[in-house]
């Protein structure tokens, strides 16, 4: 909810900068008009006006975008712990700036165009006070513009703030995602992305995810292969398949920047298994995270246990000697089979990225890189 809170007030701080540039605009075309005009002639009285209009926008804009300014500020320190609440809060606010706080200024404008207008037309022969009803009637005119675009605005973010769905209790909903994906697997990196900004986007949802280890297949060379040469000696070249293929990862995600290996996934499978063991689920999606990005997005060969210690060296928690030691042997090699038989055979996962969301004793599944609001509607419905 904060974010909501913030953008609005960053849009009417926005919005009041703006109030401010014309106050100032107004000022000086009173200032030339003042200059160039005759004493008594039309444009001394728009100067009249218009003087008048520009300092009220400059200083009224000025102290309410000071205003709204300091509220982001004291919003950005606040710790919203109740969405729920704060949304009902923020609303019923809304409802009664809409219903009231227009009022004074509307009729302020609108005085000032129907008086500008008597002016127009009674001082025929006056044109220091016809200039002054034109002034009036640009200043009003004005007016009216700025407060239908701040209504339609305002409109706008109320609507959005009774679109919004939150958890109306203070326990958070808890949902259990369990991901099988291999390394080696592009669709399996779009899929957590897509995945990762779906949770950023429920932040009312404690989305806990679980990884099960799939190996696509079994014929990578221990070091790698560099991708362009598997393609030319397996594929025979570049072919319109392996474009289409990768013109569909591009256009996916664009993400995928820098992929240049076909890396042997073991070692990554078995240093994420490590991850889990020593520090849990969440560091464990974390270092997948570093993992995908070293070889998607840095184009680099994560086939070898020093490569994948160095690529998680940043996560939180993680001792690299301590992981160097114990990936060494043959470690977790036979946890990362159980985890991909138990896949075929009990989950029957026949491709990847799979997923299996739970929650609330309900169950839904997802295959292949879903996007964003497919992921949101899922956990939503089970809910």
């Amino acid at each position: 909810m904060k974010e909501y809170l913030i953008k609005y007030y960053l849009s009417e701080f926005h919005g009041t900068v703006t109030g401010l540039g014309a106050g100032v605009i107004f000022l000086i075309a009173a200032v030339l008009l003042w200059k160039l005009g005759a004493s008594q002639g039309l444009s001394r009285g728009i100067a009249y006006a218009l003087i008048g209009g520009g300092l009220f926008f400059t200083v009224a804009c000025a102290g309410v975008s000071l205003h709204n300014r300091k509220m982001i500020q004291n919003i950005e320190q606040q710790d919203i712990t109740n969405n729920s609440e704060t949304q009902i809060s923020e609303i019923a606010r809304m409802e009664n700036v809409m219903k009231s706080s227009y009022t004074g200024a509307l009729i302020m404008f609108s005085s000032c165009v129907v008086i500008g207008l008597l002016f127009v037309l009674v001082f025929q022969g006056n044109l220091t006070m016809k200039g002054v009803g034109l002034g009036l009637l640009l200043f009003g005119a004005y007016g009216h513009f700025t407060e239908a675009f701040s209504m339609k605005r305002n409109r706008d973010y109320l609507n959005e703030l009774k679109m919004l769905k939150f958890n109306s209790s203070l326990t958070i909903n808890t949902v259990t995602v369990t991901e099988v994906s291999d390394l080696v697997c592009p669709w399996c990196y779009i899929g957590k992305s897509f995945l990762d900004e779906a949770i950023e986007q429920l932040p009312d949802v404690n989305v806990q995810v679980r990884r099960i280890s799939y190996l696509l297949r079994d014929d990578i060379p221990e070091n790698g292969i560099d991708l362009m040469q598997y393609i030319k000696e397996q594929l025979g070249g570049y072919n319109r398949k392996e474009a289409h293929h990768e013109a569909a990862l591009k256009t996916r995600n664009a993400r995928i920047a820098n992929y240049k290996w076909l890396a042997n996934p073991m070692n990554a499978h078995r240093c994420l298994v490590y991850v889990r063991n020593t520090l849990g689920w969440e560091a464990e999606h974390e270092a997948l995270g570093c993992l995908h990005l070293a070889l998607y997005e840095d184009g680099k060969n994560i086939s070898s246990v020093e490569s994948c210690v160095e690529t998680i060296a940043g996560v939180k928690g993680i001792d690299t000697a301590a992981a160097m030691e114990a990936l060494q042997s043959n470690a977790f090699v036979q946890d990362v089979l159980d985890e991909y038989h138990f896949a075929r055979q009990q989950l029957n996962v026949q491709s990847v990225p799979h997923f299996l969301i739970e929650a609330n004793g309900k169950k839904a599944e997802l295959n292949g890189a879903v996007n964003v609001e497919q992921w949101i509607k899922t956990i939503n419905k089970l809910l």
